[in-house]
């Protein structure tokens, strides 16, 4: 959860980036857009983190925010920029199934257990 937070942080920033390169009225919105939607699934991401169990993660907050990334995650966030500037959205969005499928795994999977430590 904690790459996954930063590979929020990540994507929040490079469509931040975009919107100040935009050269329409409409890209700057869209792109703002996206920057809101990160930040807000970001903060949910560290609310799960650093939530008391057995709804959270109980990582200490600083502890998340220090985190660095691991090399998979770097390849990963490079790998998905380089698809979204050289190929179709579509390809971009190809791009996403591994970040998904992890999404998809830890919420079904911290719904069906209770976390005892």
């Amino acid at each position: 959860m904690q790459q996954d937070f930063l590979y929020c942080v990540k994507l929040m920033t490079y469509e931040a980036d975009r919107s100040g390169k935009a050269l329409s009225l409409a890209k700057f919105t869209e792109t703002t857009n996206r920057v809101k939607d990160n930040a807000d699934y970001s903060n949910g991401i560290l609310k799960t983190c650093t939530d008391p169990l057995p709804d959270g993660l109980a990582i200490d907050g600083l502890t998340v925010l220090q985190t660095r990334a691991t090399l998979a995650l770097l390849w990963y966030n490079q790998f998905q920029i380089l698809c979204a500037q050289n190929t179709n959205w579509a390809i971009s969005m190809v791009a996403m199934v591994p970040c998904i499928q992890v999404r998809c795994c830890f919420f079904s999977f911290t719904n069906s257990r209770n976390f005892d430590r």
